[in-house]
């Protein structure tokens, strides 16, 4: 892409979910907002553990991400009830700490992203 101001070539860069574009030789710069698509999905998915060890890392872990007390992690967990509960975006947040801590779990609805 060609510099309307002075027909250098522009630079792209892309980070935080904008994309810009920025001539290096005269400063000339457009930039745009990205949303990824799973930005856009408004379904609510729900975590359920199905790890039968929890230890008191992983219940601790479980407690942070779900807002719940120790007591409660424990009793959601034995009933493979609904631990944590939100949109896309931050069930993916949730799951990658879930996967660094090796916790088994699944998501209904049928998790895509």
């Amino acid at each position: 892409m060609k510099c309307p101001k002075c027909n250098s070539e522009l630079i792209e860069k892309i980070s935080f979910g904008s994309r810009e574009y920025v001539c290096t030789n005269c400063g000339y710069g457009v930039a745009a907002f990205v949303t990824e698509p799973i930005e856009e999905d408004e379904t609510i998915y729900d975590i359920y553990i199905d790890d039968d060890e929890l230890s008191i890392d992983k219940i601790k872990l479980l407690s942070s991400i779900s807002n719940l007390n120790f007591i409660n992690v424990k009793k959601a967990c034995d009933n493979h009830s609904i631990i944590y509960s939100d949109k896309a975006i931050k069930i993916k947040e949730a799951i990658s700490m879930l996967d660094e801590s090796k916790i088994k779990y699944h998501i209904i609805p049928e998790f895509k992203w």
